[in-house]
């Protein structure tokens, strides 16, 4: 029983991980620019998540979870450093990856909000921003596959992008 209970977790941690690895890396290497560094507090992130997952909330924002994790891990990089003879503004590094987690998390509801929007618009608007920021089709193979001239899909593509900005606001303001 116990041994379903933990290859439960383990599916739902490497899933959750997976999903937003990328994310808690970028904050990382943001943080700490050496690729075998960054490496190592990535690591270091992602064992000391699983060794705590059974404190993580489902349902929670897992990636701000581990942009957390990560940071601990870099301030810790960045002491261990310093005990060997770098110089480096602590203080002010804090005051750095703070302001850092504070964009990433403004970021995430940015997101949120134009998954959000997209929704809303309809299938031929959706399909369009599909095939120019999915696909990378460009303007005009867009506006041949739909029949359509390219100044007149421009205007088309002003309106989506009018709508979603609005829409977005909205509910960042909401």
């Amino acid at each position: 029983m116990e041994s379903n209970r933990e290859d439960q977790d383990y599916k739902s941690y490497i899933r959750l991980l997976t999903t937003n690895q990328r994310r808690i890396y970028g904050f990382i290497y943001a943080m700490v620019p050496n690729h075998s560094a960054s490496e190592d507090i990535m690591q270091e992130t992602t064992l000391f998540m699983w060794e705590h997952f059974n404190q993580f909330k489902e349902g929670t924002n897992f990636a701000a979870w581990g942009i957390s994790t990560a940071r601990n891990m870099v301030m810790q990089y960045y002491r261990k450093q310093k005990r060997n003879g770098l110089t480096f503004d602590i203080e002010g590094l804090e005051n750095l990856i703070d302001q850092s987690s504070v964009f990433n998390e403004s970021k995430e509801e940015q997101i949120e909000a134009l998954r959000d929007c997209f929704k809303k618009l309809g299938s031929k608007e959706q399909k369009l921003l599909e095939m120019r920021y999915i696909q990378g089709d460009s303007v005009q193979l867009i506006a041949e596959s739909v029949n359509r001239t390219t100044s007149h899909l421009y205007r088309i593509m002003a309106k989506i992008h009018n709508f979603l900005l609005k829409c977005i606001n909205m509910q960042l303001t909401s």
